[in-house]
């Protein structure tokens, strides 16, 4: 969709309708895409 951005290091899963911007660091899937869980990171 227009004006969505993904953030960086985030995974969303293939055929999913992305409608909303998705946060860093996250695992987003479905038709509309859901939530599905973090994405954790060693600093």
């Amino acid at each position: 969709m227009p004006n969505v951005t993904v953030g960086k290091n985030s995974i969303v899963a293939a055929y999913s309708f992305v409608n909303r911007d998705i946060p860093d660091n996250e695992i987003w899937i479905g038709i509309p895409v859901k939530f599905k869980s973090q994405i954790k990171t060693i600093d």
